[in-house]
C-alpha cells in the first residue's frame, strides 16, 4: 500500500481524484481500440462516493475505471467497447437499489461490480435474482450472505474468515481477555455473534461488546464500558468513520496501538491521516495480498493499470476492486452471449478454478465464495507491513 499524501487533508485528496475520474455521480470510459460503430458492452458500479465508506469506495472507483480503460485500450470486450457506469449511493441501501435499477433499466448495464456494503447488498441480492441481473465482486462482509445465491458473486473472504483468523492469532500469543466494538449494523451484530460462538474452543473471552454508530458519535460511551474490563485487546469490528472514531477514544484512553485489531472493511490509510504516527503498530485483517507484492502478477497488472488514472494509490480496496474487473472480464469472453446475465453466471460457474494471476479463484454451482485468503499486517507510517 502506498503511503498517503501528506500535503493535504483526507477531503482535499478526495477531491483531486474525483476531478481525475471525471466525477463521483456518473463516469464511462471511452475505448481507445474497439470499433466506435460497436454498442458497448456495460457494466454498473453504484457506490458510497461519499458518506463513511468514501476513502475506501473511492480507491475502488479507481481501480474499476483503470481496469475498464485497460481493457479498452486492448480492443474491448470480443470487439466491442467497454462502458463502465458509476452511481454515488452515499452508503445508503435504498438509494444504491435505486441506482442498481436505473443503471440495468436506463443504462442497459449486464452486470453490476463491486457494490460495497451488507446493507446495500441486502436489497440488491433479491433485486439481482428478480431482474436476472449478476453482481461481481460483492464486497460485503457479512458471512450470513455468503450461502449459495447463483447472481451475486464475491472474490474475497468474509469478515467471519477474518474474525476466525484473528481470534486464532489472539489465542497463540495468549491475548484471551477480549474487548469488542461492533458496528451497529448487521454485518457488525454477525461478526459479534461469530467471534463469541468461536472463542471458547480457542480459549477466549470476551470481557465486553459494545456497538458503534457509522458515524462513531456513540464511540466515547462504548469505548469506556469496554476498557473497563481491561481487556488484552480490543477488535474493531467495522469502518468507515465510525471505527475511527472508536479508534481514537481507545487510544486516547491510553490503549496502546498494538493491541487494537481491525477487519479489512476499515482503511488503514483513513486511521493513518485521522491519527497519524499515533495508530502506527495498529494490526489489520487483510483479504487481498500486499498490493506491491512482487511476486503475483495480479499485483503487477493492478499497479500499472493505476497509471491510467492520475493522483490514484495503490490499495488492497482497489486491488479487489481490480481483481472484480478481472473476473467480470473472463465471464464477458466467455459466455455464450456476453449481453446476457445467464450466461455470464454460467460461464463462471464452468470455471471452476481460476489463476487470476497467481491468486486462486473458485467458483462452481454450489458456491460463490473466490476466495479464503487472510492474513494480519501491522500498520506503520502509513503503510501496510506484512
Amino acid at each position: 500500500m502506498q503511503p498517503p499524501d501528506p500535503t493535504g487533508p483526507l477531503t482535499t485528496r478526495r477531491a483531486v481524484l474525483r476531478a481525475a475520474l471525471a466525477g463521483a455521480a456518473a463516469t464511462s470510459l471511452a475505448p481507445a481500440q474497439a470499433a466506435p460503430s460497436s454498442p458497448p458492452i456495460v457494466l454498473g458500479h453504484p457506490y458510497p462516493a461519499s458518506g463513511p465508506m468514501a476513502e475506501l469506495a473511492t480507491d475502488m472507483k479507481a481501480a474499476l475505471d483503470a481496469a475498464a480503460a485497460e481493457i479498452n485500450a486492448q480492443g474491448g470486450v470480443r470487439g466491442r467497447p467497454l462502458k463502465l457506469v458509476s452511481l454515488d449511493d452515499a452508503y445508503d441501501p435504498q438509494r444504491c437499489l435505486a441506482h442498481a435499477r436505473q443503471l440495468r433499466t436506463n443504462e442497459g448495464a449486464v452486470a453490476l461490480v463491486a457494490p460495497v456494503g451488507s446493507p446495500s447488498l441486502a436489497l440488491l441480492m433479491p433485486w439481482a435474482e428478480e431482474t436476472r441481473t449478476p453482481i461481481i465482486g460483492a464486497r460485503s462482509g457479512a458471512e450470513n450472505q455468503r450461502g449459495y445465491h447463483r447472481w451475486t458473486f464475491f472474490n474475497a473472504a468474509s469478515s467471519g474468515d477474518e474474525v476466525a483468523f484473528i481470534g486464532r492469532h489472539l489465542a497463540t500469543i495468549r491475548a484471551l481477555r477480549l474487548g469488542v466494538m461492533f458496528v451497529a449494523n448487521s454485518t457488525g451484530s454477525d461478526l459479534w455473534q461469530r467471534l463469541s460462538a468461536a472463542s471458547q474452543p480457542l480459549g477466549l473471552q470476551p470481557v465486553r461488546a459494545e456497538s458503534f454508530a457509522a458515524d462513531g458519535k456513540d464511540a466515547a460511551r462504548g469505548v469506556k464500558a469496554v476498557l473497563a474490563q481491561t481487556p488484552d485487546a480490543v477488535v474493531v469490528a467495522g469502518g468507515g468513520d465510525g471505527a475511527v472514531q472508536v479508534t481514537r477514544q481507545l487510544l486516547a484512553a491510553g490503549l496502546p496501538a498494538g493491541r487494537i485489531y481491525a477487519l479489512s472493511l476499515l482503511h488503514p490509510s483513513q486511521v493513518h491521516l485521522a491519527l497519524a504516527a499515533q495508530a502506527d503498530g495498529w494490526v489489520f485483517s487483510q483479504v487481498m495480498p500486499a498490493p506491491e507484492d512482487p511476486k503475483l502478477a495480479l499485483c503487477a497488472s493492478y499497479r500499472r493499470a493505476l497509471q491510467r488514472v492520475p493522483g490514484a494509490r495503490a490499495s488492497a480496496p482497489g486491488l479487489e476492486a481490480y481483481l472484480s474487473m478481472q473476473i467480470a472480464l473472463r465471464a464477458l469472453q466467455q459466455a455464450d452471449d456476453p449481453t446476457r446475465g445467464d450466461a455470464l453466471v454460467d460461464a463462471l460457474e464452468r470455471a471452476g478454478n481460476l489463476n487470476a494471476g497467481g491468486l486462486r479463484i473458485s467458483f462452481d454451482k454450489a458456491q460463490h465464495r473466490g476466495t479464503r485468503f487472510v492474513e494480519l499486517a501491522i500498520l506503520s507510517g502509513g503503510r501496510l507491513r506484512r
